[in-house]
């Protein structure tokens, strides 16, 4: 688009000075029309006069064709200068200025984070070192579907440290927005056991989730 504007502001000039450049030469031959009418008023025709009025009037002619030119040449460079002028007004107006907010397309924007998942009920049972924790978790109605979604469990003793995991898939292949699943999660050798947490994952990728129960997911045993 700039390269078009600018291709037309040059042809506009051109012509412009070509008109200029006609109408003073047009002067010119006008000028020069009343020059020899006023000779030959001032001279008889039996006269010895066209050497007198060639030397007089001539040396006047020549300075008024420069004239002529440099005023045409004059008359081009102001309106090409102006052309360029507002060309350069106009381009640095739609240009992008420092503050200016810049409105991304829509693949560059960062996609919404799925509803967080929520856990709607936990317990656990333990027989020897066995840990068997179970629970129900919900996808929202406005949560995608999820497929694969894995339960899993990380066993803490008492100083913090992490003694035992284990995961399981939900029984539900498919958890559809608005359904909620079962899921059983059993953990051998988990003897000095103090506390556990839940969590939930999606081919080794956590899934956010929000625990909708009157405790938190972390759960200390007795």
């Amino acid at each position: 688009m700039l390269l078009v504007t600018t291709v037309l502001s040059l042809a506009v000039a051109i012509v412009m000075t070509g008109v200029a450049w006609r109408l003073a030469r047009d002067e010119q031959r006008r000028s020069d029309t009343r020059v020899a009418d006023l000779a030959a008023d001032l001279y008889h025709d039996d006269s010895p006069a066209p050497v007198p009025i060639n030397e007089l009037f001539a040396p006047d002619a020549q300075p008024r064709t420069k004239g002529s030119l440099v005023n045409a040449l004059a008359i081009g460079v102001v309106v090409v200068g102006s052309l360029i002028a507002l060309l350069v007004l106009f381009t640095s107006g739609t240009s992008e200025r420092p503050g200016t907010p810049v409105v991304k397309a829509s693949s560059d924007l960062p996609a919404t984070a799925p509803a967080a998942l929520e856990l709607t009920a936990l317990a656990h049972d333990r027989a020897g070192n066995e840990l068997t924790v179970r629970g129900l978790v919900r996808n929202p109605s406005g949560g995608a579907s999820i497929g694969g979604l894995m339960a899993g469990v990380s066993v803490f003793n008492r100083q913090g440290d992490l003694v035992a995991s284990g995961r399981a898939l939900i029984e539900r292949p498919s958890l559809e927005a608005g359904v909620e699943s079962r899921f059983v999660v059993r953990i051998a050798d988990a003897g000095d056991v103090y506390r556990y947490r839940v969590s939930f994952t999606v081919d080794n990728r956590a899934v956010a989730h929000v625990d909708r129960r009157d405790r938190i997911a972390t759960v200390q045993l007795p």
